[in-house]
């Protein structure tokens, strides 16, 4: 017995009151009934004839609508129907399945190939080298592995894993990576999973060959600032302190290296006087020649000039 909700149009009404009384319904044993749509196949009840309102495409009714036998459907498939869909008679076309045990969809032999996720063995049907598990569709069927695993393809001329191509297939297609799996970066200069970063962090640029600010030197060892030392250049050189290590050590240098004297010093710890004419730790003392308020005067009279190194008048000798 046939249950219809109470939604259906008259003429799905008439239909099913038809099936009913004539007993012409799903059954699978049921005899060919008349075609109600006039579309001029009358040797079966299909999806229009069961349900007059659709129109039966050529190719077979579409899955979700109704079916007596697999040839009524697009799928090959006419089964018990899906869930959440009215069914109005014995069958209902199903999608196409990998487990359908009938060649449907994208498939390239029964349940094999296409999207499917097993691949069709050796003589059955293929459109691609993928639809096969050799990885070899030859004149539309699955041949055997080639020789050399390595290949693949009906002339056995492309590599089997499309990571590597060359002559031998050991070559990795994305020539920033080598080994068994493509894996390692083929320069050591490089790291990370993409090979985006330089292995070596004191380097950078766009080939690692380049040192970062605070390095220079071939091998990116030294600090490029002299006021900085040490293995990462994180402190001060010698003759330099601060926090920026931008100050001289010694009070007496200046500079931005320090690599000059203050005024009135000299020498290359600016630990001399710059002027001869004094002395002392601070160089304001008169040194041992001269004399004065201003250590002009020479301590001999006997000797005059800048340097009281020169006689003085009527002296000579």
């Amino acid at each position: 017995m046939f249950i219809f909700r109470l939604r259906l149009e008259p003429a799905h009404v008439i239909v099913a009151f038809l099936l009913l009384f004539t007993g012409l319904g799903c059954q699978s044993d049921s005899k060919p009934g008349p075609d109600l749509d006039a579309d001029g196949i009358s040797s079966r009840r299909d999806c229009d004839d069961l349900d007059p309102t659709i129109g039966r495409p050529p190719e077979g009714c579409a899955p979700g609508q109704a079916c007596r036998f697999n040839t009524d459907c697009v799928s090959g498939v006419c089964g018990e129907g899906m869930a959440g869909v009215l069914i109005t008679s014995s069958g209902q076309c199903l999608p196409p399945s990998c487990e359908d045990e009938v060649q449907n969809g994208d498939e390239a032999d029964v349940d094999c190939g296409g999207e499917c996720p097993i691949a069709c063995q050796a003589e059955q049907s293929c459109l691609a080298d993928a639809d096969c598990a050799s990885d070899r569709c030859v004149d539309s069927h699955c041949g055997a592995p080639c020789e050399n695993p390595s290949f693949a393809g009906s002339d056995c001329d492309r590599c089997s894993n499309p990571i590597f191509d060359g002559p031998n297939c050991d070559d990795c297609v994305d020539r920033r990576f080598t080994g068994p799996l493509c894996l390692d970066c083929a320069d050591p200069k490089f790291t990370g999973n993409n090979c985006e970063f330089c292995s070596n962090d004191r380097f950078t640029g766009a080939n690692c060959d380049e040192c970062i600010s605070r390095f220079t030197g071939e091998n990116c060892a030294e600090c490029a600032d002299p006021r900085w030392s040490g293995v990462e250049c994180d402190s001060c050189a010698e003759g330099f302190e601060g926090t920026r290590c931008d100050q001289c050590s010694n009070p007496r240098a200046t500079g931005e290296l320090c690599e000059g004297c203050v005024e009135g010093f000299t020498g290359d710890d600016c630990t001399e006087c710059a002027d001869p004419r004094f002395a002392g730790a601070d160089c304001e003392e008169c040194s041992e020649r001269f004399t004065g308020p201003d250590c002009s005067e020479c301590v001999d009279t006997h000797y005059t000039g800048a340097l009281c190194d020169q006689c003085a008048p009527p002296y000579g000798g």
